[in-house]
């Protein structure tokens, strides 16, 4: 479920609402990450979501997966580490803590 501040909150006005649908999504992976123990040396939680994962989940082109990943990295919702040929990684960030910064 996604959270009712990404709706409602000024700070995430200009956040598409494909970008907040993603990062619901990955937010609810990072859960069942978290209880299948994929998480990284130091403890966090991580997901993998490649573009065309993306493009499944939202029903939309590359170009436009691209960029709500994009949006989510600028928003500072989502770290993305990523490289060419593999699939990308994603820590989910706590919204919460970004809107009390």
């Amino acid at each position: 479920m996604a959270p009712k501040c990404l709706w409602s909150d000024k700070y995430y006005q200009n956040l598409s609402c494909e970008a907040r649908v993603l990062y619901a999504m990955l937010l609810d992976l990072t859960a069942l990450s978290q209880k299948t123990g994929r998480c990284d040396n130091e403890g966090r939680a991580y997901v993998i979501c490649s573009i065309n994962d993306t493009m499944e989940m939202l029903g939309c082109s590359r170009s436009s997966a691209l960029r709500y990943q994009r949006e989510l990295v600028d928003m500072g919702l989502v770290i993305k580490h990523s490289k060419r040929g593999h699939n990308n990684i994603f820590f989910v960030l706590d919204f919460t803590i970004i809107l009390a910064q």
